[in-house]
């Protein structure tokens, strides 16, 4: 007794077009899996804070750094602003005008979009130009 044979109905050619239509699908879901994960991550709104870390003034500077990561974080656990995290980069200053001119030109070359700072009115002069 003979084996009777199984036709497919899928020639050759469809059957390579079946195989690349599900890598196709595939490659698509990898990609919407992706956007939707770069998507669900916000970027950061960046502040500078510009203050003396280090120097004469490095007291009243660690207690506005503190003072204001303490809002932002309050702010961050609410969802941030608009479901946007508030990310604060920091720029030591060292109570010193010179320092302060140099940190301003890479805050104005940086992301961040708002600026905190200078504590000391020296600082805030020699940065204020470079702001402009």
């Amino acid at each position: 007794m003979a084996i009777p044979q199984v036709r497919s109905f899928l020639g050759p050619k469809s059957r390579s077009g079946v195989i690349a239509a599900s890598i196709t699908g595939a490659v698509l879901l990898l990609v919407a899996a992706w956007i939707v994960i770069v998507w669900s991550h916000p970027s950061p709104i960046r502040i500078a804070f510009a203050n003396s870390l280090t120097g004469p003034s490095a007291p009243a500077g660690t207690e506005s750094l503190i003072a204001t990561q303490l809002a932002i974080d309050e702010v961050n656990a609410k969802g941030g602003l608009n479901g946007r995290p508030i990310e604060l980069v920091l720029f030591d200053d060292a109570s010193d005008p010179a320092v302060a001119r140099a940190n301003a030109q890479a805050i104005a070359d940086s992301p961040s979009v708002a600026v905190l700072g200078h504590y000391l009115s020296s600082a805030s002069l020699a940065a204020g130009p470079i702001y402009i």
